[in-house]
């Protein structure tokens, strides 16, 4: 295997970083014998925004499957994304909104995920909040082997969706 695409249009970071990383564990583990699919690589993948996963062709075609245009199908259980690692300390460009408090989860490239929770949030002026809204940068202590470039983010609870008629 040399390359995997990647479907679909406009995927954001926290899509292609969820998914790279559990494509990265799921190569890595080909070498292994017997090989084991990981469990915790679907429940991944499922924690991110999605219409539903098929086999595609691989299996057969009659089992191919579309989802274009399926909103009903749009499952999300897992995370809202928060920002990306900055600096040794966190600085943390916010999509959603923060608590002090709140427990957040690092995703590094060859580490498993890093709960942490919020202690103290210093806003770009170095003051301590308690809450900072989406669209600014806010300044957190992070943990040992957390990159530049590494995506943090929450447990979200999953929309509801709307019954189809």
């Amino acid at each position: 295997v040399n390359s995997f695409k990647i479907e679909g249009r406009m995927k954001g970071i926290h899509y292609l970083a969820s998914v790279i990383h559990t494509y990265r564990q799921a190569i890595d583990s080909l070498h292994q014998r017997p090989y084991r699919v990981d469990p915790s690589w679907l429940r991944e993948l499922m924690r991110i925004p999605n219409r539903g996963y098929t086999t595609g062709e691989i299996i057969t075609n009659k089992e191919f499957d579309t989802y274009y245009g399926n909103t009903e199908r749009v499952v999300h259980h897992g995370f809202e994304l928060i920002g990306t690692v900055d600096a040794n300390r966190a600085m943390v460009a916010l999509r959603n909104s923060v608590s002090g408090g709140d427990e957040i989860l690092y995703l590094s490239p060859g580490l498993e995920e890093l709960p942490i929770q919020i202690s103290t949030i210093h806003d770009e002026s170095g003051r301590v909040v308690d809450r900072a809204g989406n669209n600014t940068i806010i300044h957190i202590e992070c943990p040992a082997g957390v990159r530049p470039g590494d995506v943090i983010r929450r447990n979200a609870p999953a929309p509801a969706l709307a019954p189809q008629a």
